[in-house]
């Protein structure tokens, strides 16, 4: 059958990029909290332990609740709430937020057709969470957050977020205000220097390295840089948004480029390949994609261990995975030895 499209183009999206210390904070607090991925976040596992022991016992108490409940999701949806251009100002909204707002804003968007549920949700009817919950059930937190947020005392969590924002600020933030600041900074003002000159799909390529699509209303895509997840691209949507938090690069880390230390690409993808298990991975999904399941009988090793690789191959972006199946990124495996070559060749 013969089709003729009268589309005069392709639907696509727009792009906008913005940065605040603010989610370089509530970034952090979900780092912290996400024992599980340590080991593949660029900062070592060292770093981690130097801020637990700054931290008062009192915030320690909190973030381990912010563990238990994913509270750090409803610090950063609530920070895309409005503009704040201090920790203070984002303190004094919160706490005359009226309950409702609170948790609609705190509650995951999953779609423009379920947020009548997400509203109802908002104010606690009983009918609607569970619709909301049962919408993400295969969701890895969502269902539980869910039924969390539409349930806790909303004095509660105003005085828990104040607490985990204040403690992480002061004892992580403040510190490095001015080199946090100047980094995000830079990179910003080099990624906007270079937007003319691309499609907004090939911007975000470009700025994420993930080859994002399109998708059904989906009006903009909001890039903000964070530092503190590298080397991870963390995702989330907003109504008629899609968020991506990337990760700085290289050059904007410093001011001044030591041209004998290593690209973070180039030394995630060579620790990721440095471990015979992982080699096995890789050779497996040369051949096809597989589940974490599939994974765990071909190797025969525990799948809590499969899991911990398939994180440090997903980090070196050599893997990804999509509706619940790995498979490998074979151009960024092959790209590892002209980054080699780059990097030997730095002046």
């Amino acid at each position: 059958m013969k089709i003729m499209n009268l589309n005069s183009m392709r639907e696509t999206y727009s792009t906008q990029m913005k940065y605040s210390i603010l989610f370089e904070m509530g970034l952090g607090i979900a780092a912290y909290t996400y024992y599980d991925f340590h080991h593949t976040l660029e900062k070592p596992t060292g770093y981690w332990e130097d801020i637990k022991n700054e931290l008062s016992s009192t915030v320690q108490k909190e973030l381990n609740y912010t563990h238990k409940y994913n509270t750090w999701f409803a610090l950063l949806q609530l920070l895309h709430s409005n503009h704040f251009d201090s920790l203070q100002t984002f303190i004094e909204f919160l706490y005359q937020l009226p309950e409702s707002k609170v948790r609609r804003y705190c509650l995951p968007y999953i779609g423009s057709r379920h947020e009548e549920t997400r509203r109802k949700a908002s104010h606690k009817e009983e009918e609607a969470i569970a619709s909301l919950m049962n919408s993400c059930k295969h969701h890895k937190f969502f269902p539980a957050y869910i039924e969390y947020i539409s349930m806790v005392d909303i004095d509660v969590l105003k005085k828990h977020l104040k607490i985990i924002s204040e403690g992480w600020y002061k004892t992580v933030i403040e510190p490095n205000y001015t080199e946090f600041t100047a980094m995000l900074e830079r990179d910003v003002q080099q990624k906007r220097a270079l937007y003319s000159t691309y499609t907004s799909e090939e911007f975000v390529k470009h700025v994420t390295g993930i080859d994002y699509q399109p998708e059904p209303s989906i009006h903009q895509v909001l890039l903000i840089p964070q530092y503190v997840y590298r080397p991870w691209n963390v995702e989330t949507t907003l109504p008629g948004v899609k968020v991506f938090y990337y990760p700085i690069s290289d050059e904007n880390v410093h001011e001044i480029e030591d041209p004998y230390s290593p690209p973070s690409a180039l030394l995630h993808g060579y620790k990721a390949l440095g471990d015979e298990t992982r080699l096995k991975i890789i050779k497996l999904l040369t051949e096809k994609d597989y589940s974490l399941q599939e994974l765990t009988k071909k190797l025969t090793i525990p799948k809590s261990t499969v899991h911990h690789h398939l994180a440090l191959l997903r980090a070196a972006w050599i893997v990804k995975v999509h509706k619940s199946r790995y498979y490998i990124q074979i151009e960024n495996l092959n790209s590892l030895q002209e980054k080699l070559q780059r990097f030997l060749e730095r002046k």
